[in-house]
């Protein structure tokens, strides 16, 4: 009798499937043997980050030395007036956090060798808390894969190294970010960490919308009568609306900026392909005039926020090498995508809708006026999409851990 080829065919797919189940198990075994490894030298790990980032940067201080932008004279000219008792000057106003900064660290003799060493300890200290915000979300192993995307990072440790606003605004968001979550009920702590909001807020115009943040953040959380939460954030909500309209600072700091003709000009992202002068001196906006363009043209308003912010999240820029905007191409998605998935996941935890509100409000801001040519605006929040990406990572393991230990038990 001649045996048919499908004869003993159910008994080879049911020894292949033992087989893959086997081979699978032994990989998740070695995987979660790695991990356990990993978090169990949890701290030794993140010192070793540590230690690896400020010598990166010391390095690369030492055989480069400190390096100038295009601002860099508006910020040092400003610590010379504070110095010599002589009033802001065109949008010196708008950095004073930075200047009083480079003043205080005059004040104790330090060079500009000095105020770039300096960054990169803070920039050391913003990777800690940064470590404790992931870690408090989903493990230590999310912790430290958020503080090897931040410290470890060229794309923002190259910040720490130019006299420039960059890495203390970087680093101060998320201390900024840290301290308003740590505030406890005392008024001395929450006096503390709002120094520590009014601090990274007055670093550029960035983050003015901070200190808002922060109160509405701590009435949603500790004011427990619904009526009293109601009336105090619009008081909240009014207050900070009349401040954008009619404070003289913040409406300055708006002009200075130029969003109308950067919306007539159609600019994406400034300077690029053409440079944009438009707000070169400009200042005065007709706020009827811009709202007008708006409502009458709401479409195409809204393509140009959009093409804005797609260039910025992007971060693709042609005066990189094709490996850097390759890597920008292959990980950018899938960091987007778990950070999503993280949000999605914990989106009642007060912690992921405080990083989310700064998150998009820095959006908002890059919607409203233009990307930046040299990515820096997606830099100021990345350090917290990095927190909900390797979060999400850690969380999307461990759902896919149980859903694999419920079918393993159903079978």
């Amino acid at each position: 009798m001649i045996q048919c080829a499908e004869d003993g065919g159910p008994a080879r797919a049911g020894t292949h499937s033992l087989w893959m189940s086997h081979l699978l198990g032994k990989v998740e075994r070695q995987e979660n043997a790695a991990i356990n490894w990993i978090e169990s030298h949890s701290t030794i790990i993140l010192a070793a980050v540590i230690c690896s980032s400020l010598a990166i940067n010391f390095a690369i201080l030492a055989k480069r030395g400190v390096f100038f932008g295009g601002d860099s004279l508006r910020y040092v000219d400003g610590a010379d007036r504070v110095f010599h008792h002589v009033e802001f000057s065109g949008k010196q106003g708008s950095y004073s956090g930075y200047i009083f900064f480079l003043v205080f660290l005059r004040y104790l003799h330090l060079s500009s060798v000095g105020v770039v060493a300096v960054q990169i300890c803070i920039s050391a200290a913003a990777g800690l808390a940064l470590y404790e915000l992931a870690k408090h979300l989903a493990g230590r192993m999310a912790g430290l894969l958020a503080v090897v995307l931040f410290l470890l990072n060229p794309d923002i440790f190259r910040w720490n190294l130019f006299v420039l606003t960059d890495a203390l605004y970087i680093d101060f968001v998320i201390l900024a970010c840290w301290a308003i979550w740590k505030a406890s009920g005392s008024l001395w702590t929450k006096t503390l960490s709002f120094a520590v909001v009014l601090f990274a807020s007055s670093i550029r115009p960035n983050g003015w919308p901070l200190p808002f943040i922060a109160v509405f953040y701590w009435i949603l959380l500790e004011v427990k009568h619904r009526l009293a939460k109601i009336i105090l954030i619009a008081a909240l909500l009014a207050s900070f609306g009349y401040g954008l309209s009619r404070g003289q600072f913040f409406v300055s700091g708006i002009e200075n900026e130029g969003p109308l003709p950067a919306l007539n000009n159609k600019v994406i992202i400034w300077g690029y392909p053409h440079p944009f002068e438009g707000a070169i001196g400009s200042r005065s906006v007709d706020w009827k005039k811009l709202s007008l363009y708006v409502v009458r043209n709401p479409v195409s308003t809204m393509k140009l926020a959009a093409l804005r912010v797609a260039a910025e999240f992007g971060h693709v820029r042609p005066f990189y090498s094709k490996l850097h905007n390759m890597a920008l191409l292959l990980f950018l998605p899938a960091i987007y995508a778990s950070a999503v998935y993280e949000f999605w996941q914990l989106r009642n935890e007060p912690l992921v809708l405080l990083m989310i509100s700064i998150i998009l409000y820095h959006t908002l801001i890059v919607a409203a006026f233009f990307a930046d040519w040299d990515g820096r605006f997606l830099l100021y929040i990345f350090p917290l999409i990095g927190v909900l990406s390797s979060s999400g990572a850690v969380v999307w393991r461990q759902h896919r851990i149980e859903s694999t230990y419920l079918r393993g038990r159903k079978q």
